[in-house]
This record gives structure tokens, C-alpha cells and sequence, in this order.
């Protein structure tokens, strides 16, 4: 599910994204990092199919995005104010992430 047109409101602390079929989800920047889908934040699978987790980052709770960028027609990447720019956050990921009540019982 992708928002039509891509509209991304950036606030004080969240991220408000109206997606295509007229539902609006809400994103904590803190919870948007913590979450960070990148192989540096939640490990990967190496050669002979062995998990590398990484320790969990230590993330603070006033942390702002920097900048977004668009990456393909599928997500978008942030860049951080603790530096970190590494992760992708595809628009079924977000979706999937939503803290919201709608959200929450579709994943269900």
C-alpha cells in the first residue's frame, strides 16, 4: 500500500503519512529509529545462514530526521540527527509498523 501522492507531513516528534486508501498513520521519530530496518540495526544472515544481531541501538527519545529521500517508488530513507542514514523504510514496512488502532488490528 503506497500513499497516492506521497505525502509525508514532518512535525515536532512524529511523521504523519496519508496513505492511498485515505487512512493516515502516525510515526514517532524515536519508535521510526528504534525500529531502523537496516542490516546495522537488525543483523543480517551471513554465508551459511547464521543471524548476526547487533547490539540494540541506543536511541534518544528527542532524535529528528535530517532529511528523507526517496528511494525507488517503494520507500524512503532518513537521515537521522545522531547520524545514522542507513536504513530503508519501505511503505509496507511503515504500513506495518503503524501504531495506530486500524493499523495494529489489520496486521492481526
Amino acid at each position: 500500500m503506497n500513499p497516492t501522492p506521497i505525502k509525508m507531513d514532518v512535525a515536532d516528534k512524529e511523521l504523519t503519512i496519508v496513505w492511498s486508501d485515505g487512512h493516515t498513520s502516525v510515526h514517532v521519530y524515536s519508535f521510526l529509529r528504534k525500529n531502523c530496518p537496516c542490516a546495522m540495526c537488525k543483523g543480517e544472515t551471513g554465508l551459511f545462514g547464521k543471524v548476526y544481531l547487533p547490539p540494540t541501538p541506543q536511541v534518544i527519545e528527542d532524535i529528528k530526521p535530517q532529511g528523507f529521500g526517496q528511494v525507488g517508488s517503494y520507500g524512503v530513507s532518513i537521515s537521522w540527527s545522531d547520524g545514522h542514514s542507513t536504513g530503508v523504510y519501505t511503505y509496507s514496512y511503515l504500513r506495518e509498523i503503524s501504531q495506530c488502532n486500524d493499523c495494529k488490528s489489520e496486521s492481526n
